[in-house]
């Protein structure tokens, strides 16, 4: 009997078994290669998995939950940390969560830190930039050979 194409109903349902699988991990940890290799199911597949739009946002939702649990865990562990006094912990969560320990953001009078104006943005000519890009390759290209001359030169010498 040729195959048409359509896959079995036992089949279906060891995919559909392994999806559900696959999708509980992702809801745990929301690294999708982490869950394959959990659940044995190459990338390859979970990939050609997320073609199916139903599949998709199933496993959109479970790395969501997935992301979510890990930075509850990360927050924990934070905390956790603080309330033992390590330095390091504390320094890092009041810059990001306490208006006084908050840096004000730093300006520079460097030209190359200053935003742009749009009406002064200049603009590129594509055969400037390949010719720039040339230049730059020819240099670098001469100062490696000179490396390899001097080093195969010292090899030599010392040999």
């Amino acid at each position: 009997m040729a195959n048409d194409g359509r896959i079995s109903k036992k089949v279906a349902k060891r995919i559909k078994e392994e999806q559900e699988k696959l999708l509980e991990v992702l809801s745990e940890t929301h690294i999708a290669a982490r869950a394959c290799r959990k659940t044995g199911v190459s990338p390859a597949t979970y990939y050609r998995w997320l073609e199916d739009s139903e599949f998709a946002r199933k496993a959109a939702a479970a790395r969501k939950q997935g992301k979510a649990r890990t930075c509850d865990l990360a927050e924990t562990a934070l905390v956790k940390l603080i309330s033992e006094g390590n330095l390091a912990a504390i320094k890092f969560f009041l810059p990001h969560n306490h208006p006084e320990y908050m840096q004000p953001a730093r300006y520079s009078d460097h030209p190359r830190e200053k935003p742009l104006d749009p009406q002064h943005v200049p603009t590129l000519d594509p055969q400037t930039i390949e010719e720039q890009k040339r230049a730059v390759g020819e240099k670098y290209e001469d100062e490696l050979r000179e490396l390899i001359v001097k080093g195969s030169g010292t090899r030599n010498e010392s040999s």
